[in-house]
């Protein structure tokens, strides 16, 4: 996505808050009263991908610098509930890595929700396994590191 379909990732970003408000660190709230400049900037801070199934957004994720030299960083991964068990989580996830490879990371990162158990699952179907590494993301809410070699 480029920062000229800020409109369509906006789309998907909020419905993505609104549906699965457990998944992320991020509130529905605190992101829909953001200006445009905004959105078209998530574009261009973070590479994002969208899966369609016949012309219909079935999810969205995103790439970008982690916090280690090397690693790459999977953020904001979602999937429509209505195409969840249809193989498009796992094709994002492999976008993704092929991004990352191309882009000569040696190493892709992420955190999940304790409470995400599916992504987790999704996660560990395609290589990656815990660092140990936790963190609250809310009071009494916590997320924990996953990582996988590119």
């Amino acid at each position: 996505m480029t920062p000229e379909d800020w409109q369509l990732y906006r789309r998907v970003r909020l419905a993505a808050l609104k549906e699965a408000p457990y998944a992320f660190g991020s509130r529905y709230e605190a992101e829909v009263k953001a200006p445009e400049s905004r959105w078209r900037q998530a574009l261009v801070d973070r590479t994002r991908f969208v899966a369609e199934v016949d012309g219909v957004v079935a999810g969205t994720v995103s790439g970008g610098e982690g916090d280690a030299t090397g690693a790459a960083a999977m953020t904001a991964m979602w999937v429509d509930p209505r195409f969840r068990r249809q193989g498009v989580g796992g094709a994002l996830v492999r976008h993704l890595l092929e991004w990352a490879r191309s882009a000569l990371y040696d190493v892709m990162v992420l955190w999940v929700t304790d409470v995400n158990a599916d992504a987790e699952r999704l996660y560990a179907r395609n290589g990656f396994v815990s660092t140990g590494a936790a963190q609250e993301i809310r009071p009494g809410e916590f997320e924990h590191e996953m990582s996988r070699k590119i």
